[in-house]
């Protein structure tokens, strides 16, 4: 009984359905073909294929549709059923942007306004005339506007070698400054202008280390060589500093286009510009040389003079950098000393030889920006080599005196350093010979360090790699009979192939009767 039911109320609908009016749905409608796109100055020409009857029956019109997004469909313009062409200078929904991609496409739509499929697609980048100069504008207010593309401060830093280059760009013009040659006396500069945007601008002088008379510079657009008396500036931290400034009315043509005071606003802004680009620079001190008579060694310690000090004015601080290795290895190592401290190296290895080399450096805050300090280092000294000393005292077996004797040796005459002219004399003297035996030979061993057997004070040096040692001495007047006081340590290449420089031992102090 149920199933007879719901036959007979379907039967029903089905009477009424064929007994409804019949209606024509947008889904019938033809789907436009070859749509084409032209481009002018300020418009979008669209062009397409006009179905032919009877696709185009119920076709009453076409909508012609814009995108970025081939998604949101926006209506840029209508165009009756028997057009096939629609010129489109400004939408219907809105604005054409300049320099924006859109996507065009044609939809039919019937007498009832019911709309059709859509069209596939054509694409199209839009300009005019007034967007371009606009586009330019913005351009040149946005470069006004940004700060000059330096890595966190106004300035930038190179150091004074050849093929060193910076360049400021700030949307408005690009400053380019190359190091092109470099010497002890002078430094060329390539300076090279360039304007952006339609803007002009100028760089008009040059200051260094704070003298604008530095370089005379007036200089538009290309490159221009320039060169700096390296001789008449401090060591340490230099600049040159380049003023731009722009002139004429460099926006005019953009007049049309600002919005409301922009252009008052930004071309005396940009007329009466004054931007300075500082090029902060390091003209290294002097390369240090190691000075011979300035070098001690023990037998974990090295000492080759006091840290560097700068004469210059600019100057925060200054010092040696040293650089030591045992020789024959890969790695420096390295310490630091202020100018004027001690330069001693220590926990050294004993006996042992060290290559040793060094730079100085200067320390200098910047004129621009009192935080900054730029720190300026001269080339390497001279090498060096260097033995540091056997660690013990040398162990004695016997001191022997022979052939002590009372004699004269002729002093001439000499001139004083006070200026006074000293007559020749004689003087008396007591000679005698020591024999001084070591228990050992200790190894590296390049001979003995003897004081306290001058009568001037004077160290005696005596080569030998065995364990006895002779020293021709000398002590003032008549010593026989007396005690004399002396000194015996090691030393490990005094007379030898390493340039000279030794460690010496600590010393045993032994009691002589002449």
């Amino acid at each position: 009984m149920k199933t007879k039911r719901l036959f007979a109320l379907a039967l029903a609908v089905l009477l009424l359905l064929s007994c409804a009016p019949v209606f024509v749905f947008a889904a019938d409608l033809p789907t436009v073909q070859n749509v084409q796109i032209t481009t002018g100055e300020g418009m979008i020409g669209v062009k397409w294929d006009v179905p032919q009857f009877p696709a185009n029956k119920d076709v009453l019109g076409y909508n012609i549709l814009y995108s970025t997004d081939k998604t949101n469909w926006l209506l840029a313009g209508t165009v009756t059923r028997d057009s096939g062409a629609r010129d489109l200078h400004e939408p219907e929904e809105g604005a054409f942007v300049h320099g924006t991609t859109y996507y065009i496409c044609v939809q039919p739509y019937d007498w009832n306004h019911n709309e059709g499929p859509l069209s596939a697609p054509a694409t199209v980048k839009y300009t005019n005339p007034t967007g371009l100069k606009r586009a330019e504008w913005e351009a040149v207010m946005a470069g006004y506007k940004m700060p000059t593309k330096e890595t966190g401060t106004k300035y930038d830093k190179v150091k004074l070698v050849k093929g060193e280059k910076v360049t400021w760009d700030n949307g408005l013009y690009t400053l380019t400054v190359q190091i092109t040659a470099v010497s002890a006396e002078k430094a060329t500069l390539n300076v090279t202008m360039k304007n952006k945007t339609g803007a002009l601008f100028e760089c008009f002088y040059l200051n260094w280390n704070g003298l604008s008379s530095g370089l005379g510079i007036s200089q538009h657009e290309g490159t221009r060589s320039y060169t700096i008396d390296l001789t008449k500036m401090f060591d340490g931290a230099n600049y040159l500093q380049f003023s731009v400034t722009g002139y004429g009315n460099p926006v005019a043509q953009y007049s049309n286009v600002a919005k409301g005071n922009e252009y008052s606003e930004y071309a005396d802004k940009l007329i009466y510009l004054g931007r300075k680009h500082t090029l902060y620079f390091q003209k290294a001190p002097n390369a240090p040389k190691i000075d011979r008579n300035a070098i001690a060694a023990t037998g974990s310690t090295i000492t080759v003079g006091k840290g560097y000090k700068t004469t210059s004015k600019d100057a925060k601080g200054s010092g040696t950098i040293v650089y030591y290795r045992v020789d024959g290895t890969k790695k420096f190592a390295k310490k630091t000393f202020a100018a004027g401290k001690t330069m001693k190296l220590s926990k050294l290895k004993a006996n042992t030889l060290y290559e040793i080399k060094s730079i100085n450096y200067v320390k200098a805050v910047s004129a621009a920006d009192k935080k900054t300090v730029v720190t300026s280092k001269s080339g390497y000294s001279n090498r060096i080599w260097i033995r540091t000393a056997i660690a013990a005292a040398p162990e004695i077996q016997s001191v022997k005196v022979s052939g002590a004797k009372v004699g004269k040796i002729h002093v001439n005459g000499y001139w004083e350093s006070d200026g006074d002219w000293h007559p020749a004399y004689d003087v008396t003297v007591t000679t005698y010979q020591l024999t001084i035996t070591l228990k050992n030979a200790p190894k590296g061993m390049q001979g003995i360090k003897v004081t306290g057997v001058d009568r001037n004070g004077y160290p005696h040096w005596v080569k030998g790699t065995g364990k006895t040692f002779t020293v021709n001495a000398n002590a003032k007047g008549n010593a026989r009979g007396k005690s004399v006081n002396i000194g015996i340590s090691t030393f490990t290449n005094q007379f030898g192939s390493d340039s000279g420089y030794s460690g010496y031992s600590p010393s045993v102090k032994k009691s002589v009767t002449l």
